[in-house]
């Protein structure tokens, strides 16, 4: 796996350089349209040199991490997605002298975040509420600017820290992370980095070739109990039976996708005439107005990795862009090209079991 260290090249630093000038500017990050009208400018295309940026993720939490942070998802960017830096992405600018203050900012956040976890500790028998302020933590900074600033980047540190913003200020708590007492950005992005790969060696090695369908079988009787609809059409059996079997060959592996991708695009989920035909497209935004208590972040986690089996099952029939295709592979914690099918296949279905795991344990966990 990569690390978030590693140097970029020269169209990657150029892009972080523009994100980077229009926040110091603006105090704000551009959308995705002005940052792709000024790469063409230089000859690049702004979609792959995002999508060639050295990542990491964990499929359960949104997926793909990196220097730049997208409203996108994982999907492929468009015209009015804001284009964010996060802290990966402040290690990587030029001028330390001015990104230096929002890091220590956001590192004095994580700390304070960990010392209010530890509360957990003298809580034996309640649940302590270990929410903190980003406005009460740097209470003795006077400019708002800047704490505004510290804000707009923790927000996308999901690995590290749960942010959610409020209309004047930030609040959080510690995510994947049991402390977080960093002084340095490179410990920082160290242990972000080694958490996620723990989880990806723990998914590999998830090769029960029934879980899957009982995943999606248990997901869809969590949809029936609380949203009182079944939303899996049930497939036919010969493309039932295609999900439990192994892939001894790219054509099996491409079976298996076919056959995973009509599962996904027939989910029977309401939808009008300007909502796209996939099922799997339109699932989260169905899901969050039928249950409006329910955790949006993992929900659109689980429903990015479905949207990544339908960006590479769709490109064995139509021709996709390659920076799309490179971070469905990506998202999904596989190689590009696959070189072997049978790993694939067993990645693949690991990541479809959690998605539908996920989906089904927040759906219950939202019943009011």
């Amino acid at each position: 796996m990569s690390t978030l260290m590693d140097a970029l090249d020269e169209p990657q630093a150029l892009l972080l350089e523009l994100v980077w000038s229009q926040f110091e500017k603006a105090a704000q990050f551009p959308n995705f349209n002005w940052v792709e009208y000024q790469m063409r400018a230089k000859g690049y295309d702004a979609a792959e040199v995002i999508g060639g940026l050295p990542s990491i993720g964990k499929p359960e939490v949104r997926g793909r991490y990196s220097a730049i942070w997208t409203e996108s998802a994982g999907s492929f960017p468009q015209p009015g997605n804001r284009v964010c830096l996060t802290m990966a992405g402040l290690y990587h600018t030029k001028d330390r002298s001015k990104t230096g203050g929002i890091i220590s900012g956001v590192l004095f956040f994580l700390r304070t975040l960990s010392e209010a976890r530890a509360q957990i500790a003298n809580h034996p028998f309640d649940v302590p509420d270990i929410r903190v302020s980003l406005s009460e933590t740097l209470s003795e900074v006077s400019d708002q600017a800047y704490v505004a600033s510290v804000g707009m980047v923790a927000e996308h540190e999901w690995l590290a820290m749960q942010v959610h913003r409020t209309e004047a200020d930030w609040t959080g708590r510690l995510a994947l992370l049991n402390r977080a007492d960093f002084m340095q950005i490179e410990d920082y992005l160290t242990a972000i980095t080694a958490v996620c790969t723990e989880q990806r060696t723990a998914i590999l090695t998830n090769r029960n070739p029934r879980a899957l369908a009982r995943s999606i079988t248990n997901f869809d009787l969590a949809c029936e109990l609380v949203l009182k609809r079944s939303l899996v059409k049930k497939p036919a059996i010969s493309r039932t039976v295609l999900l439990g079997q192994d892939a001894t060959s790219h054509t099996d592996l491409v079976d298996g996708i076919s056959a995973l991708g009509i599962l996904l695009h027939e989910l029977d989920v309401p939808k009008t005439r300007q909502d796209p035909p996939c099922g799997s497209k339109r699932l989260q935004p169905y899901l969050e107005a039928e249950l409006p208590n329910i955790d949006k972040s993992r929900v659109e986690s689980a429903t990015a990795l479905m949207d990544a089996v339908r960006i590479i099952r769709n490109s064995d029939q139509h021709p996709a862009r390659v920076a799309e295709l490179v971070s469905a592979y990506e998202l999904l914690g596989l190689a590009f090209p696959v070189r072997d099918p049978t790993a694939a296949w067993d990645i693949i279905r690991a990541q479809m079991d959690a998605a539908f795991n996920t989906l089904q344990d927040e759906i219950l966990a939202a019943r009011t």
